[in-house]
């Protein structure tokens, strides 16, 4: 996912990085399996912004506010609902690359048969 900041196109990359600097604004860890507000959801754009430019040696000198009216002033609703989607993408990426277990395998067999017809 690209956006563009201060005439400057940032991809946004899903890094170890992002997942820290969300830690220091949040002061707590991200957690998916409760993710729930739109606070949640700005922060979590924000730190990526942030990590992303970080990487690529751009520098963004936002307060709070600048990032609000940036928000406001770049349709950020339609942003965030892309950057969830894009996230989401991210994460299923990276669950696939994790080695099956057995348990996996039992999870996967019973899906299977539970599907087939009667």
């Amino acid at each position: 996912m690209k956006v563009k900041i201060n005439d400057q196109e940032i991809e946004l990359v899903y890094s170890m990085r992002a997942f820290v600097i969300y830690e220091n604004i949040a002061g707590d860890s991200l957690d998916f399996s409760n993710f729930k507000s739109l606070k949640q959801l700005t922060t979590t754009f924000l730190a990526f912004v942030y990590a992303s430019a970080q990487k690529q040696g751009i520098n963004i000198n936002w307060t709070y506010d600048d990032y609000m009216n940036w928000l406001d002033d770049n349709n950020g609703y339609t942003i965030l609902n892309e950057f969830a989607l894009w996230l989401a993408d991210q994460i299923q990426a990276q669950f696939n690359l994790l080695p099956k277990t057995e348990d996996d395998d039992k999870k996967d067999k019973t899906v299977k048969h539970s599907k087939k017809k009667v």
